[in-house]
């Protein structure tokens, strides 16, 4: 149902994507402090951060290392879920479930290398809500730079 009122283009820095229309910008909100950009429908979340490869202790890491370190820092991932490839994409994903005060939600994960930084997306759906070939859609739509 996401995919059937379209899309629009957002930015964020050196970030472009397509995202469903109706997505609001809540990046302001305190709770949102830690991620670079969040929007926010009735459906779904999607969270940005971006990470220069300065903060990351002058390491050099390919995508499938940032995307395990991700996954390593991040404690409401249980399992190991591993960095997938996308055919003729530059960006490594992973899904992961989560239980918070609302339910259970199922998590879409992209990483992308830029010329500077990192970037994380994520997308965020009740585990009813969530459509995996739509949401990848999002992500192969990432442009970075």
């Amino acid at each position: 149902l996401t995919g059937c009122f379209g899309t629009k283009e957002y930015s964020c820095q050196d970030l472009t994507m397509s995202v469903p229309f109706g997505m609001k910008d809540v990046s302001s909100k305190s709770d949102f402090s830690d991620f670079t950009f969040t929007l926010d429908s009735s459906k779904i979340a999607i969270f940005g951060l971006r990470e220069k490869f300065s903060d990351l202790n002058g390491q050099n890491y390919d995508l499938k290392e940032y995307a395990n370190l991700v996954i390593k820092a991040n404690k409401n991932i249980s399992g190991t879920p591993l960095p997938a490839t996308r055919s003729n994409h530059d960006y490594v994903y992973f899904i992961y479930e989560a239980k918070t005060n609302d339910g259970l939600y199922k998590y879409l994960t992209g990483c992308y290398k830029g010329e500077d930084a990192f970037w994380m997306v994520q997308i965020a759906a009740k585990v009813t809500d969530f459509e995996l070939e739509t949401f990848l859609d999002y992500l192969d739509s990432v442009k970075i730079g």
